[in-house]
C-alpha cells in the first residue's frame, strides 16, 4: 500500500489555507489544489510498503513518538518548489519550533528506514503543499500572487500527534486514510 507520515493541519489552519486558494486561483495558473480534507504536513513519504512494514513501523513510531512533548508551528508565507520559471509545488511555509520538528521528522526517517523504505535523498524542509502546477500557463501571474502573500500568517497550532496515513490514488484525485495516530508524549 501506498503510505506517508503526517502531521494534520487544524481546522482554523486549514480554512484560511482554503481561503489563501481561492485567492490564488485568481491567477488563473493550471494548478491542482490540495483539497482542505488532504491538507497535512508531510514528515515522511514512505511510498509502496508491505503490511508487515507497515506494522513494524508502527511499533517504531510508538515508542519514539512518545517520548516527544508536543511541537508550537506557524503556518506563514508562500512560495513554490522550485522557485523560478517551472514551479511544481505551491507550499506555506511552517515556522515556530522547526528545529524539533526537523529532528522529528529524522526520527520518523529513521523509523522507516529501519523497515526498509530508503532515506530521502534531501534534507527535510518543512512545508505545507497546497497546490501542484501541471502546466506553464500563468505561473509568472501566480509567482507575483504568491509574493504578495510571503509575510501572511495563516494561523499557529501546536502538533499532538503524527498519523500513518494510506494514499489511494482516484480518478477524482488522492484519497488519504489514517492507519494509526501516534500521539506525542511530554
Amino acid at each position: 500500500m501506498r503510505c506517508f507520515v503526517a502531521v494534520p493541519i487544524a481546522g482554523a489552519v486549514r480554512r484560511r489555507i482554503v481561503a489563501l486558494q481561492e485567492e490564488l486561483r485568481a491567477a488563473d495558473a493550471d494548478v491542482k489544489w490540495v483539497e482542505e480534507e488532504n491538507l497535512h504536513l508531510t514528515l515522511k513519504f514512505l511510498g509502496e510498503i508491505g503490511e508487515e512494514a507497515t506494522e513494524r513501523l508502527q511499533g517504531l513510531l510508538s515508542a519514539e513518538v512518545s517520548r516527544w512533548p508536543p511541537l508550537g508551528v506557524e503556518y506563514a508565507g508562500t512560495g513554490s518548489f522550485p522557485g523560478g520559471e517551472r514551479p511544481r509545488v505551491v507550499w506555506v511555509g511552517v515556522g515556530g519550533d522547526r528545529e524539533r520538528l526537523s529532528a522529528l521528522a529524522a526520527a520518523v526517517e529513521r523509523a522507516a528506514e529501519r523497515t526498509g523504505v530508503p532515506r530521502e535523498g534531501r534534507p527535510f524542509a518543512a512545508h505545507l503543499t497546497i497546490g501542484r502546477v501541471r502546466s506553464p500557463r500563468n505561473v509568472r501571474r501566480l509567482a507575483a500572487a504568491l509574493e504578495r502573500k510571503t509575510g501572511e500568517v495563516f494561523g499557529r497550532d501546536e502538533i499532538r500527534e503524527i498519523v500513518l496515513f494510506r494514499s489511494t490514488l482516484t480518478p477524482r484525485g488522492p484519497v488519504y486514510d489514517p492507519l494509526a495516530r501516534f500521539p506525542l508524549g511530554g
